[in-house]
């Protein structure tokens, strides 16, 4: 009754392994999981997940864990470290070695203020400090 993000891996796409659980919220029960978008950035000191939790709903927040696993990530009371706010499901891009957090703000699941029509994406250069 916990919320979690599984990992599964395959060597040819066809036969994967069985799935082992990567990040876990338990803090708090849920009849299904809360969790979900995760994203995995490699970077030299380690690997950063993010990963929106709907269970977060005052406003969109994604959270953001480290690990020098990217098989493991600690699990708890509040196991990430940072938490960006009006985010739901961002894309983390690299481009010659800087990296962007894209989100779209148009769509109105993602954005309650969000025009009636239209919408856009926003991008920003993402420091990893």
């Amino acid at each position: 009754m916990r919320s979690c993000n599984l990992l599964r891996t395959s060597k040819d796409l066809g036969d994967w392994s069985t799935a082992t659980v990567v990040y876990a919220d338990t803090s708090r029960e849920s009849g299904h999981s809360s969790l979900e978008s995760p994203f995995v950035v490699p970077r030299p000191e380690g690997f950063y997940l993010f990963v929106r939790n709907r269970l977060l709903e005052e406003d969109v927040v994604t959270t953001v864990s480290f690990s020098e696993d990217p098989a493991h990530f600690p699990s708890g009371e509040r196991p990430w470290f940072a938490e960006l706010k009006h985010a739901h499901a961002p894309e983390i891009v690299e481009i010659d070695g800087r990296y962007y957090i894209a989100r779209v703000s148009g769509a109105r699941h993602a954005n309650r203020q969000a025009p009636a029509v239209g919408g856009w994406v926003e991008m920003a250069e993402l420091q990893f400090r």
